[in-house]
């Protein structure tokens, strides 16, 4: 895997993203394993806490590549998931 993001869609369908810079994934019929090498939870119980981990997910993500079409596209996805 690339530096990006993982959306999570869980059974009630709410979405989790999980920021990596780099790992690889094992896919089974009932589950996926992630190994990633750094990982930011973007989510948290209140709006700064959200804030802090989402600035953390940017700078991960930032730090491991430098194709700047692809951060702009992961950075969007990033700021429109904490919009919703």
């Amino acid at each position: 895997l690339k530096s990006g993001v993982i959306d999570i869609e869980k059974a009630d369908l709410n979405h989790e993203l999980i920021a990596i810079d780099a790992g690889h994934a094992k896919v089974d019929e009932d589950k996926i394993c992630v190994l990633a090498k750094g990982a930011v939870w973007v989510c948290g119980s209140d709006e700064s806490e959200i804030e802090k981990n989402l600035a953390q997910a940017k700078d991960l993500i930032k730090s491991m590549s430098s194709d700047n079409a692809a951060l702009a596209a992961t950075f969007s996805k990033l700021d429109n998931a904490r919009m919703h």
